[in-house]
């Protein structure tokens, strides 16, 4: 038998039901199997629980229960058998998928191959990393194709908007402009793991990666989704391909939806690939001993390092925040009053002065980040404390889950060499033990304590000292200021709670970047419906940066003047305003959503929000594809024009 013979018996053999079968079942049993002798080996190894010295204070071993309670659920979200065990789940699904495809054969023997080339680099310290990447780009790809395979099969009728799909997948892999992104997803997907700095805390690690490769991932997808769903319009009316497919017949509607369900799947299906890779490299990452742990030791409870504390609770969360109520709100009487008072000083330098709406709006923000400012700066001497209050913490207080308190305080220019100490108290008791709590400027930092600390309506009152609060010998407390005045920016003090979890967060996250890829092959199909490809080239991409942008414009528009030095308003300042709000206010939801700054945050995006975007932006698609229906009906592509 030749070795194309045997190749043919080889793919016949993996196509065979049998055959499928058969192999689901036994990879289903070892991966099974594997996963619980594991377990039963990594479990047996620690101990587990609590143990207290007899004979000890009972008040204190309530507090060390508690302590232990509270922060059990960090201890477990960190556990190897977690990300082990979805990794293990992931890969039997993706296994069992590849083999009812067909591919069975085909793909171990490319996995072999790959191992091969990899496993000797791995081994060696010099080519490690060169054989991690080319392990990740076989990985990835693999996993690419058999998504285009899957799909090709899901659109395998014979409707015309199926059909039309098909063939944008097809021309995707035809395609060089599209291909050259893929191939750099693949690249940038496999070699981003190897950039990270072993030597920096697990939690920078971890935030590093979420971010750069869910950003990257989502731009390089994005681009090509803008470039390829143009072309595979503009260049079919272009080269007089249309007038094949019109000509079926094939209704304008059907042809511009099979485009857009086409190029939307291509991005889902590289979107998965990626997203994949994100969700098992970070489970891997969680599994890795944070700073301050040894390796191979379980975590306990009672010694969480800071590392550890602030990555389960601020990065691999679903965490909503709250900042403290501010004294005084724009809406205020006393602003009104503020600003009469300096109009009346105004008016002693130039009887004639008349503030426009704008300086008037201009003077009340002033006042306002005046009194702010005021109130988030405590004077070492004279003020010694301030107090913040949070409100709406009724959820937080019921959750029985650690509380995170995170502030940033600027000081002396922020020298790196200085370092103040802040006393924390409410009123249950101090937060930070005397004398304080040493803090670097310019930096934030973390103090996670229990949820007892709350008030039962959900209050939370929070006084700082601008100084440590030593205890004498007989008892009395005496303040001892630091050197200067300590200032909390606007975002410089957040107390948050987990309001969900990562891993649905992460689902919710990668979905609405999946509807924000489907919105962009809208606009890219309906601009290539009457343009040619670089007009409608540039114009999504133009309005691609403008949607991105968005909330960073509504952000500035309050603080553009439409007048100039001397007091007088211009025009083009009014028209200018007038442009970038009704512009970035078209698609302000879409810029808000921000998911790939959510997930590296740890920020919750709820259902609630998830939902009321998906239905703008599904309403904005529609009237995108409907305008292209419109048009294409109006240019009668199909017509033969005799010549």
């Amino acid at each position: 038998m030749t070795l194309r013979e045997r190749v043919r018996a080889a793919d016949r053999l993996q196509k065979s039901r049998g055959f499928k079968i058969g192999a689901s079942i036994l990879t289903g049993l070892l991966v099974i199997g594997t996963l619980i002798t594991w377990i039963v080996l990594t479990t047996s190894e620690g101990g587990g629980g609590l143990t207290l010295p007899e004979g000890v204070d009972p008040e204190l071993a309530a507090q060390a229960r508690a302590q232990y309670g509270l922060f059990s659920d960090i201890a477990s979200a960190s556990n190897p058998i977690i990300g082990v065990s979805v990794t293990a789940a992931l890969g039997l699904v993706a296994v069992i998928g590849v083999i009812w495809l067909g591919l069975g054969l085909t793909y171990l023997g490319l996995a072999l191959a790959g191992l091969l080339i990899a496993g000797p680099l791995m081994l060696s310290d010099t080519g490690a990393g060169a054989g991690r990447m080319i392990g990740g780009v076989l990985a990835l790809t693999m996993a690419f194709t058999a998504l285009m395979q899957a799909a090709r099969i899901a659109l395998g009728g014979s409707r015309p908007v199926l059909s039309i799909a098909r063939n944008v997948l097809a021309e995707a892999v035809r395609l060089k402009l599209s291909m050259v992104f893929v191939v750099m997803l693949i690249v940038l997907m496999a070699a981003l793991p190897l950039l990270l700095d072993g030597q920096q805390p697990l939690r920078y690690r971890v935030q590093t990666f979420l971010q750069w490769a869910t950003g990257g991932s989502f731009w390089i997808i994005a681009t090509m989704v803008v470039f390829f769903s143009v072309g595979t319009v503009a260049f079919e009316q272009r080269d007089k391909i249309i007038w094949q497919t019109m000509t079926k017949p094939v209704a304008p509607w059907q042809y511009l939806l099979g485009k857009w369900l086409g190029v939307s799947l291509l991005a889902a299906i590289l979107l998965a690939v990626s997203s994949s890779g994100v969700f098992l490299f970070t489970e891997y990452l969680r599994t890795q001993p944070a700073k301050g742990e040894v390796a191979g030791e379980p975590i306990d409870p009672m010694n969480l390092t800071e590392d550890r504390v602030v990555l389960e609770t601020q990065i691999l969360t679903a965490r909503r925040s709250v900042y403290p109520q501010d004294l005084v709100d724009i809406r205020d009487e006393a602003v009104d009053v503020a600003v009469r008072d300096q109009i009346e000083r105004e008016r002693r330098q130039d009887p004639d002065y008349d503030p426009s709406p704008g300086e008037l709006r201009m003077m009340r923000i002033d006042i306002v980040n005046k009194e702010s400012l005021e109130y988030r700066s405590i004077e070492p001497t004279r003020d010694r404390y301030e107090e913040f209050v949070f409100l709406g913490l009724g959820d937080a207080k019921n959750s029985n889950r650690p509380i995170t308190l995170r502030y940033k305080i600027n000081a002396e220019g922020n020298r790196p060499d200085a370092l103040y100490t802040l006393m924390m108290e409410t009123p249950e008791g101090p937060l930070t033990p005397y004398p304080g709590r040493t803090t670097g400027l310019g930096f934030s930092h973390t103090l996670t304590f229990s949820p007892d600390f709350i008030a039962e309506d959900g209050r939370f009152d929070l006084r700082i000292w601008n100084g440590s609060v030593q205890i004498l010998e007989d008892g009395r407390p005496v303040f001892v200021p630091n050197p200067a005045t300590i200032t909390f920016p606007v975002d410089g003090l957040e107390l948050s709670y987990a309001a969900g979890s990562y891993h649905m967060n992460f689902v919710r996250i990668v979905f609405v970047l999946w509807i924000k890829l489907a919105f962009l092959s809208a606009l890219g199909i309906w601009a290539g419906t009457f343009l040619s490809f670089p007009v409608a080239g540039l114009v999504s991409v133009g309005t691609f940066l403008v949607a991105e942008g968005a909330s960073f414009v509504q952000s500035s528009i309050d603080m553009f003047s439409l007048t100039d030095y001397d007091g007088n308003t211009e025009t083009w300042r009014v028209i200018a305003k007038a442009i970038a709000d009704t512009v970035s206010n078209l698609f302000l939801v879409y810029s808000e959503l921000k998911p790939t700054t959510r997930l590296a945050d740890g920020r919750l995006l709820s259902w609630y929000e998830v939902g009321g975007g998906s239905v703008v932006l599904a309403i904005a698609m529609s009237a995108l594809l409907l305008t292209g229906v419109y048009i294409m009906k109006r240019r009668e592509l199909a017509i033969y024009s005799g010549h």
